[in-house]
């Protein structure tokens, strides 16, 4: 009987332990999400920079207002400054 006290002890530090592990690992399951979607959405930058850098070169800007009929030209000849006094 005069035990009790220690063994109590030794349990409430085991509930402790295992509890503490517990959430340690529901942590790095956490982690682990997170880092998976960190990438993703870093794959998904990466592609929709492409994707704009693409969309905005010149001739994909011609060809587009092309197809769209707008009947806008290409400069011949570089643009004038006017100087107003």
């Amino acid at each position: 009987t005069k035990h009790w006290p220690y063994l109590l002890f030794l349990v409430l530090l085991a509930f402790i332990y295992i509890n503490n592990h517990y959430s340690v690992e529901k942590l790095l399951k956490e982690q682990v999400a997170l880092t998976a979607e960190t990438q993703d959405l870093k794959y998904e930058a990466i592609t929709t920079s492409s994707d704009l850098m693409q969309m905005s070169r010149q001739s994909e800007v011609v060809r587009r207002v092309q197809e769209a009929g707008l009947g806008l030209e290409v400069l011949k000849t570089p643009p004038r400054v006017l100087k107003v006094d």
